[in-house]
């Protein structure tokens, strides 16, 4: 039996549809389990709304309510609330394909597996921001192994008993703490990656809605992986070649700051030598991403379009990179407090 379990936060303009890929599901769940983690806009009500015509599905739908706590607490309400051997999650901004349950179900048919995970199918529109969004992350998990050492908690699954011996989506932690409970199922069970069983993702709309995503993403990532070096390490689902351009970007940013520098309080041989510095690094940052540029190319994008993906994810590096000491700083002050 299979209990689906989805966090909601704000999820008025996103929760029907997720429930409405949910209800027609090649294998229906036992029970769907809405936590509504203290939502300030019309969430409860569009949830009081739904035109559900399956008086048997209606039955399915539980929604329960706490004080908002952040996204770990409200996922482990709903399990706490669960009567499924098995635990799916899933995003309220996210919409599964017909057959997401069945995979689940088949991939933990096997005992040896503990919890299965995946990535995204795609945004919910043909826009730019949605295509670059899903294109960027599907980009870097295209060679991602069989089996991995964490998983994504908008959409993973995993069985009870193994949750709880976890201990659950830990509190402490605003970001990654999906890595770190399926990091420690890791540890005992194989973990499936379902590379075809993705879901839609309600990705951000813009540039700035992008890059503060980013840089609270960035911040907090660190502070994580300061904690807990052995799952950034491991065989994790983030991909590899991202943090060298994160590196790479920074350097040219630096150097090309203190040509400039350089330039205004009259150091001019220095300027040369801070500014070929910088145009080598910005080159090796390009030379990074040549293969994710020929990628979208073969998905259609526009020459603008490319230049576009390209500038923004120049800018979504320096962010990072920006915030990995930011992160590093508050960090230092945890440990001394």
């Amino acid at each position: 039996m299979i209990s689906v379990i989805i966090p909601a936060y704000n999820a008025e303009d996103t929760i029907t549809k997720c429930l409405g890929a949910l209800e027609k599901q090649a294998l229906q769940p036992e029970e769907i389990i809405i936590v509504d983690d203290g939502s300030t806009d019309r969430t409860l009500e569009v949830l009081s709304e739904l035109k559900i015509q399956s008086a048997s599905w209606r039955t399915k739908l539980k929604i329960i309510k706490q004080k908002h706590k952040g996204v770990s607490e409200a996922r482990n309400f709903g399990a706490k609330r669960a009567s499924g051997d098995i635990l799916a999650f899933i995003d309220s901004d996210c919409v599964p394909g017909k057959n997401w349950l069945k995979n689940i179900a088949a991939a933990l048919s096997d005992p040896k597996i503990g919890a299965v995970g995946g990535g995204y199918s795609g945004g919910v529109d043909n826009s730019f921001w949605q295509r670059f969004c899903h294109e960027e992350l599907n980009f870097r998990r295209l060679k991602i192994n069989k089996f991995v050492s964490t998983a994504l908690s908008n959409n993973m699954a995993c069985r009870r008993t193994l949750f709880w011996e976890a201990g659950g989506f830990p509190k402490k932690y605003p970001v990654c703490e999906d890595m770190f409970l399926t990091y420690k199922i890791s540890r005992k069970y194989k973990i499936s990656w379902l590379k075809g069983n993705g879901v839609k993702h309600n990705f951000k709309k813009n540039l700035r809605g992008f890059l503060k995503h980013q840089y609270f993403f960035g911040r907090e990532s660190t502070r994580f992986f300061l904690d807990n070096p052995k799952i950034l390490v491991g065989s994790n689902h983030q991909g590899r070649k991202l943090h060298l351009a994160i590196g790479t970007s920074l350097l040219s940013m630096f150097f090309i700051f203190m040509a400039i520098i350089f330039f205004i309080t009259g150091n001019i041989p220095w300027v040369k030598f801070a500014f070929v510095l910088g145009g080598m690094f910005l080159i090796l940052h390009l030379l990074i991403y040549t293969g994710f540029m020929f990628y979208l190319k073969n998905k259609r994008l526009s020459v603008f379009n490319l230049i576009r993906a390209y500038f923004i994810s120049y800018l979504r590096d320096v962010v990072a990179a920006f915030s990995f000491f930011i992160g590093l700083v508050l960090y230092i002050k945890m440990r001394k407090l």
